[in-house]
This record gives C-alpha cells, sequence and structure tokens, in this order.
C-alpha cells in the first residue's frame, strides 16, 4: 500500500492532500541535500550527504581502468527509535 494512502486511511484525510504534503515533503529534503543540508525527522532518522572522493576503478564490459570522478552521496542513520523497534521484532 502507498504511503499516502495509508496516512489518508489512517488520518481520515483526503488521499489528494495527503500525497501533495508527502511530494512537497520529499522535494524539500531533496533540496536541502542537493545544498548539503541534513535533515532529521523525529523518531525516524537523518538524511544527510557526504563528498566521496575520486577514485579508481574498472568498466566491467571492457576492463579498462577508469577514473570515477568525486561525487556527493545521500547518507541516512535511523533514529535510535526505530533501531530498538526493529530489535524488539526479532
Amino acid at each position: 500500500m502507498a504511503l499516502s494512502d495509508m496516512i489518508a486511511k489512517d488520518s481520515k484525510l483526503n488521499s489528494k492532500e495527503v500525497k501533495e504534503v508527502i511530494d512537497s515533503t520529499f522535494q524539500l529534503i531533496t533540496q536541502s541535500l542537493a545544498n548539503g543540508d541534513s535533515v532529521t525527522i523525529k523518531n525516524f532518522g537523518k538524511f544527510g550527504s557526504r563528498q566521496a572522493a575520486a577514485r579508481n576503478g574498472v568498466n566491467p564490459q571492457t576492463q579498462e581502468a577508469i577514473t570515477i570522478p568525486a561525487q556527493r552521496r545521500g547518507t541516512f542513520g535511523w533514529s535510535p527509535h526505530v533501531k530498538n523497534m526493529l530489535k524488539e521484532k526479532n
């Protein structure tokens, strides 16, 4: 089931409005990450980004040595609350 449908059902809100809020939320998170900021969702986790250095690699099709350029990568860490909930479910 889609997140927007679950929230709409649980909250009795209009599904279209819920979808717009979710889309806006993820757009703002993405913009913040692109700007180098981190975003924390309380009791869920923290989205962030880090700079990965350039590195050497191999083209798997040709086995040719290549240089993989430096790039910004997304990161995510679960909150202690979620980690504990997952441990309890085992």
